[in-house]
């Protein structure tokens, strides 16, 4: 696969990984979100609707959410539950709980406590894997100064892509299906051949690298539209495990 359009390997740090292809990467969060209730037109003085139980999410929820759905930072829910907790711990709960549920590798009672606030507050858990339908009107936005540019929609191993426009990324369209994917048939990366953007998720992942070139990031910054985290030459795409793990595993 070639690297414009891959997913970093584990191994290398995601720098050194595109050196040569993009100029600058960005870690964008997968936003925890609420959903406003059916006859608000606004977030703001609004009622959310109850989180429901896995087994009751309809069939079009991800539509529910691209059109009702208002993101909620990692940041505010750190503020709001646990403070005094070092953010890279507090973000691992997060993570975790997103993708595995209570696990040991976190503070499971600090894991507890961001359930019971979101449960308290209407706040789902960012979702995990492909691009989750919350982050599409973003990506309408934050691609937006592209307009006209060749997009094209990737599943998980780039077996099978769609050429998008922008308009399908809005929140009053049905979500964006790759039907053809042999897993999941989310968007799973989004390429821009010129002037040279990729932004790619990966399996048990709560975020998306945005890479970009020089010209690229001349026309958009992602941290005027994502909540994001800074990519250091040593930083590697599982950013979220504790370091004597990934590099263990490595």
């Amino acid at each position: 696969m070639q690297r414009e359009i891959a997913h970093p390997d584990l191994r290398t740090p995601i720098k050194t990984w595109w050196h040569g292809h993009y100029d600058h990467v960005f870690i964008a969060l997968y936003p925890f979100f609420t959903i406003r209730s059916e006859d608000q037109d606004t977030a703001s003085d609004v009622s959310f609707e109850s989180i429901p139980n896995f087994e009751d999410i309809p069939d079009d929820f991800d539509d529910t959410v691209k059109r009702r759905g208002e993101p909620v930072t990692w940041q505010s829910i750190h503020q709001a539950v646990a403070p005094k907790v070092p953010k890279m711990q507090f973000y691992r709960a997060v993570w975790l709980l997103s993708c595995l549920g209570f696990d040991k590798r976190a503070n499971i009672a600090l894991q507890k406590r961001i359930v019971a606030y979101c449960r308290a507050n209407g706040i789902f858990l960012p979702e995990e894997d492909a691009l989750p339908a919350i982050l599409h009107p973003l990506l309408k936005r934050f691609l937006h100064p592209f307009e006209g540019r060749k997009i094209i929609a990737y599943d998980e191993f780039r077996d099978n892509s769609v050429e998008l426009t922008l308009d399908l990324l809005g929140s009053d369209v049905p979500t964006v299906e790759l039907s053809e994917a042999t897993t999941s048939s989310g968007i799973w990366a989004i390429h821009l051949p010129d002037p040279g953007v990729l932004i790619t998720s990966a399996f048990d992942g709560t975020d998306a690298l945005i890479a970009m070139t020089n010209e690229a990031f001349a026309l958009s910054d992602p941290r005027q539209v994502f909540e994001t985290e800074d990519v250091g030459e040593d930083t590697y795409s599982d950013w979220l495990n504790p370091k004597d793990i990934f590099e263990r595993n490595r």
